[in-house]
């Protein structure tokens, strides 16, 4: 199994020759909307919400941040390409440093929903991700026109390394998950 792993930060060029490998592999669970329903047995859940505004404009901004993938403007995260434009199909690598190695991680957007008061879209692990499952991002105006960021994943772990630490590849996940809703909190409050 190829899994990305580097002890320095990946280069445009590492990130260009992994996403045309990556390009041509399977997911590693099947079937994608795997975050549409309660979590399958096996699988550890994480489900995450925080407010990030209020009112038809704030969704607007909110939608616009995470079409511009804003929800990983994190120091330790590089996502490639940069700001692709979200599309079912579409294979993107999320890069992340932790525990001072750089992963490279595979994935696909599996699913995409859109409505007058939801924006979300859902991507799958791609063979050679370190986990295995999918994660969404999503952003909903409430009836009281609270808007929130909502993240929601399923996984379970594959890499050698993380299934020997299952613990530490957890804390890594939650570590993620609040840095999203920190990034996307940011995004928000730079628009106003």
């Amino acid at each position: 199994m190829n899994y990305g792993v580097r002890l320095t930060r990946p280069t445009r060029g590492q990130l260009d020759r992994y996403l045309e490998q990556a390009e041509r592999r399977p997911l590693t669970y099947h079937p994608g909307g795997l975050t549409d329903g309660p979590a399958p047995e096996g699988y550890y859940a994480s489900d995450n919400t925080i407010e990030i505004g209020r009112g038809p404009e704030s969704f607007e901004q909110a939608v616009q941040a995470l079409r511009s993938w804003k929800m990983l403007d994190i120091p330790w995260v590089v996502h490639y390409p940069d700001s692709p434009v979200i599309r079912l199909g579409l294979t993107v690598v999320v890069s992340g440093r932790t525990h001072g190695l750089w992963t490279l991680n595979p994935t696909r957007i599996v699913r995409i929903v859109e409505d007058d008061d939801l924006f979300s879209f859902a991507y799958g692990t791609v063979t050679g991700h370190a986990a295995s499952g999918e994660e969404r991002f999503e952003i909903r105006m409430g009836a009281d026109d609270a808007v929130t960021y909502r993240l929601t994943a399923y996984s379970r772990l594959r890499h050698p390394l993380a299934r020997l630490a299952p613990p530490v590849a957890r804390r890594t996940q939650r570590r993620f998950a609040a840095a999203s809703l920190r990034a996307m909190q940011d995004a928000l409050r730079t628009t106003h």
